[in-house]
């Protein structure tokens, strides 16, 4: 860093990037909902389902992560506490919209005599919800692997 260099480079190029990231989730949260928005109808339970699920993964479960690092430019002013506070109160909106959604197109399934996660989209979604590190772990008997992952998560955090 020189003298005259208010920003170091790599930083400069972190808070680029982050501009970047932040720009096209918008892009892509805000034309989803769009398009949802002009062309279906909202008493459909497929639109909701499709409206929750890109909220909460999209647009609250990306920023939670990405608030997480200390140089995200919205949080600067915010200590590691608050953000900690902050990213736990978005991933439990994030969570509570997704599970929202799953379940609302599982009731339009059963309401329409449909087999449920026979679709490519459910299969995969079901694997990765399966192949999560804290589901997965408990879907396979394994409660021990979330008390470690848990104080690994403390040690790293204090």
């Amino acid at each position: 860093m020189s003298d005259n260099e208010i920003i170091p480079k790599n930083q400069r190029l972190f808070l680029i990037t982050q501009g970047c990231f932040h720009i096209l989730m918008g892009i892509f949260v805000a034309s989803t909902v769009w398009l949802m928005a002009y062309n279906r109808d909202w008493g459909s339970m497929h639109t909701w389902h499709v409206f929750l699920s890109t909220i909460g993964f999209a647009l609250l479960m990306a920023e939670a992560v990405a608030m997480q690092n200390p140089g995200n430019g919205f949080f600067l002013g915010y200590g590691k506490i608050a953000r900690g506070f902050l990213h736990g109160v978005l991933m439990l909106l994030a969570t509570t919209a997704v599970l929202a959604g799953v379940s609302i197109k599982i009731q339009d399934k059963a309401l329409n005599n449909r087999s449920h996660f026979t679709t490519t989209h459910g299969i995969v979604a079901t694997q990765h919800s399966k192949d999560n590190r804290f589901l997965g772990n408990y879907w396979n008997n394994e409660p021990i692997a979330l008390h470690k992952t848990y104080k690994v998560h403390l040690c790293i955090h204090r």
